[in-house]
């Protein structure tokens, strides 16, 4: 999250927190995959625009 100032970032942080709690699906799209790691349970990472691989976050890489 690079983008807004500090108070909108806490908010989306809060708000997709929110979202996790309560079992809902988001799709983030980020090249900064340490975050990545940090905030989502599963993920796809693209390789030239397709599909590359799929599996836990904390195995990205």
């Amino acid at each position: 999250m690079s983008a807004g100032d500090t108070n909108f970032r806490e908010k989306s942080l809060n708000k997709m927190q929110e979202f996790f709690r309560q079992g809902k699906t988001i799709i983030i799209v980020s090249h900064w995959l340490e975050y990545i790691k940090q905030i989502c349970e599963r993920v796809i990472l693209m390789e030239k625009g397709k599909i590359g691989k799929v599996g836990k976050s904390h195995l990205a890489k």
